[in-house]
């Protein structure tokens, strides 16, 4: 695959795309990758919910989608992010086990 096909600029500090997640994708990416490989109502699987940009774009772009994040700090992020967008959200929970 030539590389000038996905070549996006890295989300830095200083782009306004920048949340507080250490290890962000440009959302271009994302928007491309998940037109590209998802239709309408398919179910998207997002294995670490990150900065919470592909969440937002599976419910722009009408996509259900599961998703995880470990992290408290990343995970209250998520939520602001999506009551913001005024999305339903379940969520679920999995205990620890020692």
């Amino acid at each position: 695959m030539p590389y000038s096909w996905l070549y996006y600029n890295l989300v830095k500090n200083v782009s306004k795309d920048k949340t507080i997640h250490s290890c962000q994708i440009s959302v271009g990416l994302t928007e491309k990758l998940l037109k590209a490989f998802t239709k309408e109502e398919d179910i998207v699987l997002i294995h670490f919910g990150g900065p919470g940009n592909e969440i937002l774009l599976a419910k722009q772009f009408n996509r259900h989608y599961i998703s995880a994040e470990i992290d408290k700090i990343y995970y209250n992020m998520i939520l602001k992010r999506i009551i913001i967008f005024n999305y339903f959200i379940k969520s679920y929970s999995i205990k620890k086990f020692n």
